[in-house]
């Protein structure tokens, strides 16, 4: 059945009807005019209908139109099928009824239609093609009676490599951008029953998921930023309004869930979209224009939000995925500050009790410049009244540009410049401003930015920022980087529990029995070499995104748990994700622990760092761990727990290699410093609990066990040498950096904890 509302019936169709005929003397009574021929005896439904009225008899279907007198009549020859006629399975040949104006095809039911256009498309999603894009109908007036098909717009037959199930029919599509078929469950059961469909099916799944697993198992060999990035992709997002009238996240929603909503909804969301398209005008971001011969658009859409503080925003954004480098881009890489280096001048702050102040420029990346020639569709509802085939010529960037943010970024380097800020060459989020009055400290993440220093010079540069930019003042900061800021006197506290609970709640946590430690003490977790389960996969990558970002934020003592889980997410099995789930139940059980730097409690304790590593612990590559921590204002400021490169064959060699790439984040900090104006007079400590990587560190000896040494790590006795560090020795036992190399017993692991500023608020 269909709906005659949206499949309206041919006017003037009628069903053929059948005439009477007469019967030849066979065996029946010739006298008997009435008589009709039996079902298996009636002429096709092919042969056109008599002009002969209904009452009246057709004549027989003999050759001379004559009764013969033979006792056996002669049998009628077989009839080729005629255009538009079809043989049924029992060889009958019926006329297919014709739909005179109907736009799905005069030949076929409407519903035969839509069933081959969803098996195609479902088809060519199984064979992993990638969906033509479809151009419209165009209609052509069928003359009354014609039985052709009322559509000019044939596509050809499809010259893929493997054939299509169903023969192929365009159709028109009812949203603004390319949609699919959906097969029934039914459906795609029966096409997966086909041994042909069915291998091809296997073959490019099983491709597919090879080369991820290849790709995936590299990143976590290398580990590094690329495999931080992926991680971190999969973790929960920051915002999420789940008291929306919809079961999607507003990040999912399109335009026309939008026309759906409440009409009250609707105002509010469209609003927002106004004020977008204002802001976009305001910019000068774009022109109208026709589109130049050859040239091709970029496709936008509309992405739909809720900020923390029940703001509804809404944006247009560019789908960059489109984009060609060479062509609509060239350079992309934009530098944000560093973690370290934030939790650096929060340190800072609480130890000298300098003021702070924040920002939020509003559309930021709409003042960045283009030098590209780019191209764009208007926006979903916003068309320009009498200009619709009109497109934007954009002048400045928009978001979803793969250059957006770093046009904003080369804009806003330049206007601090001219307010007297320097960019640091040790981060380059961070600018420095200094006169005789004082020194101010500026600190940007993308639109985010904080200003540190004296009370009246932070307010000028503020004030002489926000005349160039349009921002809303925040004043002082409560929340950086998804990090919650919280004052006491002269301390700074930072958490990420509001994340933390919202992690907890997605991967149902929130009432999980707490557990003591991060993981399970003498716990190594087994590379597995099984095949790979693609939903645990998915749900495993996720659980370990969300605890990367907690763990580069605010929570050091699951570094180690973290980083080591991390290493199985290209073949996870059940155990893993079991563990990863045990490190929530340890954040369950500790989520409103906060890291504290402390003013007068850290005046006496300046930077400091410890290093530790724990020999030959990977079991299969017998690669040793190292982990580092530093110290400022009696809070960690920075630490690392990760895998060495390279083999080392005794513990010494494992503990000299830490101590040198501990070494090394020391003097980044001490240049950060020089280059705020607080250059360090005395040489930085760090604590190692080997004598023998202190004393070939400190003496540049060439021993038989030590000679093949990679260069690289020698670096460490140029910095002794220099009195840029100082090399301590602490017992194991006192090591707060073994938090970091392996699974800790409960007692020792609570007392580092304490060592690393993390205290229960």
């Amino acid at each position: 059945m269909f709906d005659e509302t949206l499949f309206p019936k041919a006017q003037g169709f009628t069903l053929p009807r059948y005439t009477s005929v007469h019967l030849p003397k066979n065996g029946r009574d010739s006298k008997d005019e009435n008589a009709e021929f039996s079902e298996e005896e009636l002429p096709s439904r092919n042969t056109r209908r008599s002009s002969t009225p209904h009452h009246k008899r057709a004549p027989s279907p003999l050759s001379d139109g004559s009764e013969s007198d033979d006792d056996e009549p002669p049998r009628r020859p077989a009839e080729v099928p005629r255009q538009g006629e079809r043989t049924t399975r029992s060889g009958r040949q019926v006329k297919v009824p014709t739909r005179s104006g109907n736009v799905y095809g005069e030949t076929k039911a409407p519903t035969d239609i839509i069933r081959e256009n969803a098996t195609e498309e479902s088809f060519r999603k199984t064979i992993g093609e990638q969906p033509t894009r479809k151009s419209p109908r165009v209609l052509q007036k069928s003359t009354k009676g014609d039985p052709g098909p009322s559509s000019a717009a044939r596509k050809e037959p499809s010259k893929e490599r493997v054939p299509p199930p169903a023969t192929k029919t365009t159709r028109e599509s009812d949203d603004s951008e390319d949609s699919d078929g959906e097969m029934s469950e039914g459906e795609v059961q029966r096409m997966l029953q086909d041994p042909h469909f069915k291998k091809l099916y296997e073959k490019e799944l099983e491709k597919q998921k090879g080369k991820e697993r290849a790709t995936l198992a590299e990143l976590c060999q290398d580990g590094g930023v690329g495999f931080f990035d992926y991680l971190l992709a999969q973790a929960v997002p920051l915002v999420e309004d789940e008291k929306l009238p919809n079961t999607k996240s507003p990040r999912d929603w399109t335009f026309r869930d939008i026309q759906r909503m409440p009409e009250s909804e609707q105002r509010e969301w469209k609003l927002a979209m106004a004020e977008e398209i204002d802001a976009l005008k305001s910019r000068k971001v774009f022109e109208l224009v026709e589109l130049p011969h050859g040239r091709k658009t970029i496709r936008g859409r509309w992405v739909f939000d809720v900020k923390s503080d029940g703001r509804k925003r809404a944006r247009y954004v560019a789908k960059g995925f489109s984009q060609i480098e060479g062509i609509d881009f060239e350079a992309l890489f934009s530098p944000v500050v560093r973690y370290e280096s934030v939790r650096f001048i929060f340190a800072l702050a609480a130890l000298f009790g300098w003021y702070m102040t924040a920002v939020d420029v509003k559309t930021a990346f709409l003042y960045g410049k283009l030098d590209e020639e780019i191209y764009m569709d208007q926006p979903e509802g916003f068309h320009a009244k009498g200009q619709e085939r009109k497109v934007y010529r954009l002048h400045r960037a928009i978001y979803g540009l793969k250059q957006a943010a770093r046009a904003w970024w080369l804009e806003l380097e330049k206007s601090v410049r001219k307010l007297g800020f320097v960019r640091l060459h040790s981060d380059s989020g961070i600018f420095l401003y200094r006169d005789h009055k004082g020194v101010v400290i500026m600190v940007a993440y993308v639109d985010d930015i904080i200003f540190f220093g004296l009370k009246s010079l932070c307010d000028q540069k503020k004030k002489e920022f926000m005349a160039t930019w349009e921002c809303r003042d925040l004043g002082t900061p409560t929340e950086f980087l998804s990090m919650t800021i919280q004052y006491d006197g002269d301390k700074i506290q930072l958490d990420q529990t509001k994340y933390l609970e919202k992690v907890l709640e997605r991967f149902g946590m929130t009432n999980a029995k707490p557990a003591r430690t991060p993981m399970v003490e003498g716990y190594y977790p087994e590379k597995h070499e099984g095949p790979n389960n693609a939903v645990l996969t998915r749900k495993y990558q996720s659980v370990i995104g969300s605890l990367l970002y907690l763990m580069l934020g605010t929570r050091p003592d699951i570094a180690y748990a973290v980083t080591k889980m991390a290493q199985h997410c290209a073949n996870p099995t059940e155990e893993h994700l079991q563990k990863a789930l045990y490190i929530m139940k340890y954040l369950a059980g500790t989520r409103k622990y906060t890291l504290v730097f402390e003013g007068r409690k850290g005046m006496g304790q300046g930077l400091e760092s410890y290093t530790d590593s724990d020999y030959a612990q990977d079991p299969t590559h017998r690669l040793s761990q190292t982990g580092n921590l530093v110290l400022l204002a009696s809070g960690a400021v920075s630490w690392k727990s990760y895998t060495q490169k390279s083999i080392a064959t005794s513990s010494t060699e494992a503990e000299y290699m830490a101590l040198s790439d501990c070494a090394k984040q020391i003097i980044w900090l001490r240049i950060l410093l020089k280059e705020l104006g607080m250059p360090m007079k005395v040489s930085t400590p760090i604590y190692v609990d080997n004598q023998g990587a202190i004393f070939n560190a400190s003496n540049p000896v060439q021993e038989r066990r030590t000679k093949h040494i990679d260069v690289r790590y020698h670096l460490i006795r140029q910095y002794v040498e220099n009195d840029e560090v100082s090399l301590f020795y602490i017992p194991t036992d006192q090591n707060p950096a073994d938090i970091f190399t392996k699974p800790l017993g409960r007692v020792k692991f609570e007392l580092f904890r304490k060592s690393l500023g993390l205290v229960f608020h």
